[in-house]
């Protein structure tokens, strides 16, 4: 486990414009269940799944290029990212109202989360997100 606490651990991938993305995604995720508590991966799975999921329904154009996302386990911590090509927007005003519905993906997401950033770059957006976890210990 020294390892991946003085190096990190990284995953940086391309991901088609499609729903196969989130599929994808979280097959990702996954591959930490070896290394993170069950907590942290389950809340790790399912930001990334809404991330990616309003990637592929608002951040990309209809045949456009890829989502990246990024994921970087480090020092007690889970970095990730997940960055398209779509229209700027930011954080919901507001709560959503009783009956409403659709619209709660990026307050599920903030309350997942120690760190949620929302940046404009270049032709796209970047959704940065932080989570803490508990290293697991590994077999010698």
């Amino acid at each position: 486990m020294d390892d991946v606490v003085s190096r990190p651990l990284r995953f940086d991938l391309r991901l088609p414009a499609s729903p196969i993305a989130v599929a994808a995604a979280r097959a990702v995720v996954r591959a930490f269940q070896r290394l993170v508590d069950e907590d942290a991966l389950q809340r790790v799975e399912l930001v990334v799944s809404e991330l990616v999921t309003n990637a592929v329904r608002h951040g990309s154009p209809p045949n456009s290029a890829e989502i990246g996302l990024e994921l970087v386990i480090t020092d007690g911590l889970v970095r990730g990212a997940v960055s398209d090509n779509g229209p700027q927007f930011d954080m919901p005003d507001s709560r959503p109202v009783d009956g409403q519905v659709g619209g709660f993906g990026l307050l599920i997401v903030d309350d997942l989360t120690e760190s949620l950033v929302i940046e404009r770059s270049g032709t796209g957006n970047i959704v940065r997100f932080i989570i803490s976890m508990d290293l697991r210990p590994t077999e010698q």
